[in-house]
């Protein structure tokens, strides 16, 4: 073909291969499978986006084969490094509840244990208080006795007291009654009206 200045117009160049980073194409393809995926569905189970296709992905980001051809080791090992660091952090996430898990049986053992503690300490507790009360009954016993024999023994010393005045009585009034020459009469009377 000619053109004004009778030149012949040429195809233009082909485009050059611009590098793409492989870590941007990996976090494109992350973001067009996550647009799909709803939020109360979890990330593990979201399916890729229906209206995702791969083919005119690849043409957006890749003018020609042989660019994609020459991208593609170094797309391998961003996926496969991505995928290791992955598998990295699911592993770390499975030992952190394991972990958990052997913690939680760890603190049920400990409470059981600390239970079965305090239920032989309250048994102990109550032993005590049963003897105790036993105790306290057995000297609430022996105080009433106590109180009795005391009671009785103030009434046997009153009644000696008496007696003992009465035997004092009876001897001044035996001696008034039988004193010689003059017998004292008036101070009997007073010893009988005590007798």
């Amino acid at each position: 073909m000619s053109g004004a200045g009778g030149r012949v117009a040429s195809a233009p160049p082909p485009p050059r291969a611009v590098a793409i980073d492989p870590n941007a194409l990996l976090d494109a393809i992350e973001s067009y499978t996550s647009k799909s995926s709803s939020p109360k569905q979890p990330p593990s189970t979201s399916t890729p986006d229906s209206n995702f296709d791969p083919i005119d992905f690849l043409n957006q980001h890749y003018t020609t084969e042989s660019a994609l051809l020459t991208d593609l080791p170094r797309l391998r090992k961003a996926a496969s490094h991505r995928i290791a660091t992955l598998n990295t952090s699911v592993s770390d996430a499975i030992q952190r509840q394991s972990e958990r898990g052997t913690t939680s049986l760890d603190d049920v053992t400990r409470a059981r244990t600390t239970i079965s503690n305090l239920h032989t300490r309250i048994q102990v507790i109550q032993s005590k208080a049963e003897q105790s009360e036993r105790t306290v009954r057995t000297i609430t016993g022996d105080m009433k006795r106590l109180d009795r024999a005391k009671r009785h023994l103030q009434h046997t010393i009153t009644t000696l007291k008496r007696l003992h005045m009465l035997a004092s009585a009876v001897d001044q009034l035996e001696v008034c009654a039988t004193l010689r020459p003059i017998p004292r009469f008036s101070e009997a009377a007073h010893l009988i009206d005590a007798v």
